[in-house]
């Protein structure tokens, strides 16, 4: 998957970069915000390649709406912490 790819599925579902990294929090990723943005981030730019792991979360959303959720809008500021495992 191309950059270019990985970015038009984000802007299809609604995502933008800070929402999909939050959305990939909810979903279980146990990194710090920063750390998933900035992974998000460096995908998206190009900077790195998109991962097969994200190309297999990509598809997995593609294929189960239910697991992409819709995206969150929230207001300016820092974004909430992850809840901690039960």
């Amino acid at each position: 998957m191309t950059d270019q790819e990985y970015c038009a599925r984000l802007a299809a579902w609604g995502f933008s970069q800070s929402a999909f990294a939050r959305r990939l929090i909810a979903l279980g990723d146990p990194r710090s915000f920063p750390t998933v943005l900035r992974s998000v981030s460096n995908q998206a730019t190009g900077a790195v390649g998109v991962s097969a792991e994200m190309t297999v979360i990509l598809t997995l959303m593609e294929r189960y709406p239910a697991i992409r959720g819709v995206p969150e809008v929230r207001a300016a500021g820092r974004p909430r912490k992850a809840a901690a495992a039960p």
